[in-house]
C-alpha cells in the first residue's frame, strides 16, 4: 500500500501520453517516451514494467504517425520546424544504435517529410487550372524552402535530395501543363506568364526551368491555330459534298458582283491584308479563308518564334490538303449521271479551284508572313495577289452573261412550245393522224419520222405571220410532215 501511488502513476504512463499526443503536447509525450526507456534499463525484467513500456512504445508509433499527419496539412515554419525537432528527438529515443540514427534515421526523416508534404502539394491539383498554376507554384516554393531551412546544414545527402525531389516536381507540373487543352489564346498566354513566374521563383533554388516552356507553349500555340484551320477545311468539304449529293448550285454561288470601283477601293490590301473582294462570289471559299484568318488571329496575343517554321509547314498541308478537295469535287461532279444543277456544279467546281491556285494561295502565304511580321515577303505575296485579282474582275459578269443567254434560249424554247400546242389543238379532224404526233426538242419541230400527214387548214395571215416568226416556212397547199 505505501507504493501504491507510485504503481498507479506507473500504469497510467500509457494513458497519461496517449493525452498528450491528442493534445499536441508533443514535448511532454517525448519526456514519457524517454522515461520508459530508463525504467526498462531499471525494471527491465518485471512483467508489469515490461507491459507499461510495451504500451509506451504503441503510442511512440501513434506519435510518429500523428507528427507525420501534421506535415500533410499547411504549417507554418515555425510549427514544421517544431514537428521535425519533435521526429528527430523520437528517433533518438526509439533508436538504440547512435551511428545507425546519424546515417540512416535523418535520411529516413528527410524522405518522411517530402512525402508528407507532397500530399499536402498534391491536394492543390483539385483546384481549378488557374488556381491550381498558383497554388502549386506557391506550394512548391514554400516546401523547398522549408526543406533547405531544416536539413541543408544537417547533412551533405539533403541536397541531392532536394534536387530529385525538385525535378520530380517540374516534370508533373510540365505535364499537367501538356495535358490541358487551351480554348484560346488568351487563356494559354495568362498560363504562360504564370509558368514563366513559376520557373523564375525557382531560379532562385537553382532549378529555373525557363528554357522548358518555349516550345510547350509553342507546340500548344500551333494546336490552337491549326484547329481553326482543320474545322474550316472540314466545313468546306462537307459543303461541297452535300451541294453535291443534293444537286444544288446556289450555296456554292452568290449573286454579288465586284466592280472594278468596289476592288479598286481598297488601296490598302497590300498593307493591312484585308481579304480579297471577288471571295464574296464564292461563299464556301470565303469562309475558309475566314477561319483561316481566325487561327492568325490567335497569334497576336501570343507569338513564339519557334512557330515559324512550323506554321509555314502547316500551311502548305492547308494549301495541299484543299487543293485535293476541289480536285475530288471535280471530278465527282463532271462524273455522268449528276442530277439537279449539274452546269453550275461544275462550273462552281472549276472557279473555286482556279480561285484557290491563283488568288488564295498567294493570299494567304502572304497574311501568314504578315502576321509573323515579316512585311517584305507579305507584300510580295499580296501584290502578286492584288495582281490576278483584278485579272478575275470580269469573271463574275462573264458567268452572269452566260447564264442569261441559257436563260433566254429556255424561254425562246418554251414560247414555241406552246404556240405549236395551240396549233395542234385547232385542229378538228384528229381522225385523220395516222399515229401519234412526234415530241418536239425544244427548238424546232421533230421530221424525222416520215409518213405522218394529215390535212391541215387553210394558211391564213395570221399563220403566215407565225410560220414566219418561228422560221416554219409552210410548204405546197398545206403543211408537210412533221
Amino acid at each position: 500500500l505505501l507504493q501504491h501511488s507510485s504503481l498507479l502513476e506507473l500504469l497510467e504512463l500509457p494513458s497519461l501520453m496517449d493525452a498528450c499526443v491528442r493534445s499536441n503536447l508533443y514535448q511532454e509525450a517525448l519526456s514519457i517516451a524517454s522515461f520508459a526507456n530508463a525504467l526498462e534499463r531499471r525494471q527491465g525484467n518485471n512483467n508489469v514494467v515490461r507491459k507499461v513500456v510495451d504500451q509506451i512504445r504503441t503510442r511512440q508509433v501513434d506519435l510518429r504517425r500523428h507528427l507525420i499527419g501534421r506535415l500533410k496539412q499547411t504549417v507554418t515554419m515555425p510549427e514544421c520546424l517544431e514537428i521535425v525537432t519533435s521526429l528527430r528527438r523520437l528517433n533518438s529515443i526509439a533508436s538504440e544504435n547512435a551511428v545507425t540514427y546519424s546515417e540512416n534515421a535523418e535520411l529516413v526523416l528527410q524522405l518522411d517529410f517530402l512525402e508528407a508534404r507532397d500530399t499536402w502539394l498534391d491536394a492543390a491539383l483539385r483546384e481549378s487550372f488557374f488556381d491550381m498554376l498558383e497554388q502549386y507554384r506557391a506550394r512548391v516554393f514554400e516546401i523547398a524552402t522549408q526543406f533547405n531551412a531544416i536539413f541543408r546544414a544537417s547533412t551533405a545527402s539533403s541536397t541531392p535530395l532536394l534536387n530529385m525531389w525538385t525535378t520530380r516536381r517540374i516534370q508533373i507540373f510540365l505535364s499537367l501543363l501538356k495535358q490541358h487543352s487551351f480554348v484560346d489564346s488568351a487563356s494559354l498566354r495568362d498560363a504562360w506568364e504564370a509558368s514563366v513566374f513559376f520557373a523564375t521563383s525557382m531560379g532562385r533554388l537553382g532549378a529555373d526551368f525557363s528554357p522548358l516552356l518555349g516550345k510547350l507553349f509553342a507546340d500548344k500555340m500551333i494546336a490552337l491555330v491549326t484547329t481553326f484551320w482543320t474545322d474550316g477545311l472540314n466545313t468546306f468539304s462537307e459543303t461541297l459534298t452535300v451541294c453535291r449529293n443534293a444537286g444544288v448550285a446556289s450555296p456554292l454561288v452568290s449573286s454579288i458582283i465586284i466592280t472594278t470601283t468596289e476592288v479598286s477601293s481598297t488601296d490598302v490590301l497590300e498593307e493591312d491584308g484585308q481579304p480579297p473582294r471577288v471571295l464574296l462570289a464564292l461563299p464556301p471559299l470565303a469562309r475558309l479563308v475566314n477561319s483561316f484568318l481566325a487561327g492568325l488571329n490567335e497569334l497576336r496575343r501570343c507569338l513564339f518564334p519557334s512557330m515559324f517554321g512550323e506554321l509555314r509547314k502547316h500551311l502548305n498541308e492547308f494549301l495541299v490538303e484543299t487543293v485535293v478537295i476541289l480536285e475530288s469535287n471535280q471530278r465527282a461532279v463532271k462524273a455522268p449521271g449528276l442530277r439537279g444543277d449539274a452546269t453550275q456544279l461544275r462550273h462552281a467546281a472549276s472557279q473555286m479551284l482556279e480561285m484557290v491556285q491563283i488568288i488564295v494561295e498567294p493570299y494567304l502565304r502572304g497574311a501568314l508572313e504578315l502576321a509573323l511580321g515579316d512585311k517584305k515577303t507579305a507584300k510580295q505575296y499580296l501584290e502578286t495577289e492584288k495582281a490576278q485579282e483584278k485579272n478575275m474582275e470580269e469573271v463574275p459578269q462573264e458567268v452572269d452573261e452566260e447564264q442569261g443567254n441559257e436563260e433566254m434560249v429556255h424561254e425562246k424554247a418554251t414560247a414555241q412550245e406552246e404556240e405549236l400546242t395551240a396549233e395542234e389543238e385547232a385542229i378538228d379532224e384528229p381522225s385523220m393522224l395516222r399515229e401519234t404526233l412526234p415530241t418536239t426538242d425544244g427548238l424546232g419541230l421533230d421530221h424525222s419520222k416520215a409518213g405522218i400527214r394529215m390535212a391541215a387548214p387553210a394558211v391564213t395571215d395570221t399563220d403566215e405571220a407565225v410560220a414566219q416568226e418561228d422560221d416554219i416556212v409552210p410548204q405546197g397547199d398545206g403543211w408537210d410532215d412533221f
